[in-house]
């Protein structure tokens, strides 16, 4: 601590010697890259923030590399960050988020990208500053297998999107919110399929559809116990399995098993998307195997009345 070293070279000896894997960031702003291609690494750094201004990336994560991020705040303001690499002939990676706010810029479109990686996201905040356009909060490409809990996602003044465009995909997204963003699902699978599960998250956005995944193929996508609104339809998606949601509004014949009603939040307008009292929501769900919760976005365990309730949101007194 009386002599701190640079972070690359805090990896490099975290890398060399697996006793001595977790590197501790004293709280200030960092601006060297981080790339990681073996070993495992656990970095905390609470009250630190990694922005690199220099290379082509502010972290990548590539190989047999198993990254754990704790604390952290990465801007990606001027430069992206890679789970698997910048190109298709990357390979592998593992990284895990945990307690981490990631910063972008809607402006430099740099947003994170999944490729070939395992990635876990848990009670990870993405801000996304939109300056009065759409640009997305997240990339998932190809051969990624993505498990979040406790994702947020804000926006600024404009929408935002996370966006699934590769194929053979593994995706569980769960206890979730995501302000003004869509789910938009681009890819079209032509062999192994991929597979999505959405399931109590509150999905909310200003464009015409919340979940959009028009161009489905070869997939399998999941969406049960959300809340999911936009303006025209909240759930765009052919070939979908579609239970037990609270959707507004909804012209497009999902499944008499969803409720196509105004979920009530408590005030919306001030970013306020936890259940009122009479919300149609409130023990409403009914998880199937594999997909049940016991807590919510919150932390607030699961149910707290007969049934748990649909949403990112457990209403409690």
């Amino acid at each position: 601590m009386a002599d701190p070293c640079e972070l690359a070279h805090a990896v490099t000896i975290a890398q060399s010697n697996p006793l001595r894997s977790t590197v501790l960031l004293l709280p200030g702003q960092y601006s060297s890259p981080l790339s990681v291609s073996s070993g495992t690494i656990d970095l905390v750094g609470t009250g630190a923030s990694l922005r690199a201004t220099t290379g082509m990336y502010t972290f990548n994560i590539t190989d047999t590399a198993n990254v754990s991020i704790r604390g952290m705040t990465l801007d990606l303001s001027a430069l992206t960050g890679y789970c698997g690499g910048l190109t298709g002939t990357d390979h592998g990676g593992t990284l895990r988020l945990s307690d981490v706010t990631i910063l972008l810029d809607g402006l430099t479109f740099n947003a994170p990208t999944l490729l070939k990686c395992n990635a876990t996201l848990d009670k990870v905040t993405i801000a996304v500053t939109t300056h009065g356009q759409s640009a997305p909060a997240l990339f998932v490409s190809d051969n990624v297998v993505l498990n979040a809990d406790r994702l947020h996602i804000t926006t600024t003044d404009a929408s935002s999107a996370v966006v699934f465009s590769g194929k053979q995909v593994d995706v569980h997204i769960s206890n979730s919110l995501f302000e003004n963003t869509r789910m938009s699902l681009m890819s079209t699978e032509t062999t192994v399929q991929s597979s999505y599960a959405f399931f109590f998250n509150t999905i909310v956005t200003t464009d015409a559809n919340a979940i959009d995944a028009t161009t489905n193929e070869n997939r399998s996508l999941f969406v049960e116990d959300n809340v999911i609104v936009a303006t025209t339809n909240a759930v765009a998606c052919s070939q979908c399995t579609i239970n037990r949601n609270v959707t507004f509004p909804e012209t497009i014949l999902i499944g008499a098993s969803n409720i196509v009603k105004d979920p009530q939040f408590v005030a919306a307008t001030n970013h306020d998307f936890h259940l009122s009292a009479t919300s149609p929501a409130v023990d409403a769900a009914q998880p199937s195997t594999g997909f049940t919760s016991t807590h919510d976005f919150d932390g607030v365990s699961r149910p707290q009345g007969i049934a748990p309730d649909i949403g990112a949101f457990e209403h409690h007194p």
